[in-house]
């Protein structure tokens, strides 16, 4: 497997997970659990190792982390590496502040969990990537429609409409795919005002409201503990 260039959809890697990825891989053994886990922050380099090697059918499963972390000892350490040194000259940064896709993300986990969404994976990865379909960062050529993205992934065409479809009105997401209103009150508990938010989350959601306002707590802790990347190790002295 080759890493995808990322000439194919210009948007690149947030700087910080680049530089920490190669800053692991600069040690004899990579912790590769540890790369997985800044892979699976970064909208645009979990994306493109997916768009690279698709998703077997059912390989969600094991989790993202396990399937990231595959696909990266895969990769191996000095392609990846030769891979992430060149990406200073292609690609656009993405229009949302850091931490909002990593928000919106962790926020459409756990609100997958909380309702028995059968599928957690997949909803966060429709909070990560839904800044991507949106970003104005596609400059030098036009942006692949979210449908092929998603299914070069190996992933359904729900996903694609979850980060196509945005301000629909309560009632059409009463009668849409679960996907899409796990992603709309996702996207409302990533505002600003997400407390004012948290009526309209409880209902899209089914779930109460106190649920909600703790869950987003929660998922603020979760993303102050993720905002600092993972220390490097220091080499054993002889």
């Amino acid at each position: 497997m080759l890493p995808a260039s990322f000439s194919a959809f210009e948007l690149q890697p947030l700087p910080d997970g680049a530089s920490t990825i190669l800053r692991l891989l600069a040690v004899q053994a990579p912790n590769w659990p540890e790369i997985a886990l800044v892979t699976a922050r970064d909208p645009a380099l979990s994306l493109a190792l997916l768009f690279a090697d698709p998703l077997r059918p059912g390989e969600l499963a094991d989790g993202l982390n396990s399937v990231l972390r595959r696909r990266l000892e895969h990769i191996g350490p000095d392609l990846l590496r030769a891979w992430l040194l060149g990406l200073g000259h292609v690609g656009e940064q993405g229009d949302e502040p850091t931490d909002t896709a990593l928000v919106r993300a962790e926020c459409a986990l756990h609100l997958a969990i909380e309702t028995g969404y059968p599928r957690p994976d997949e909803a966060y990865l429709a909070g990560l990537w839904r800044g991507l379909t949106r970003s104005s960062g596609w400059k030098r050529a036009p942006r692949p429609p979210a449908v092929e993205l998603v299914a070069a992934c190996g992933l359904p065409p729900t996903l694609a409409d979850a980060l196509e479809t945005g301000g629909l009105m309560d009632e059409q997401l009463e009668s849409a795919h679960p996907l899409l209103a796990l992603i709309e009150a996702a996207e409302r508990l990533t505002a600003a005002d997400w407390q004012e938010q948290a009526d309209k989350v409880a209902r899209l959601s089914g779930l109460e409201r106190a649920t909600v306002l703790s869950l987003r707590t929660d998922v603020g802790y979760i993303v102050s503990g993720h905002a600092v990347f993972p220390a490097i190790p220091t080499p054993a002295t002889p």
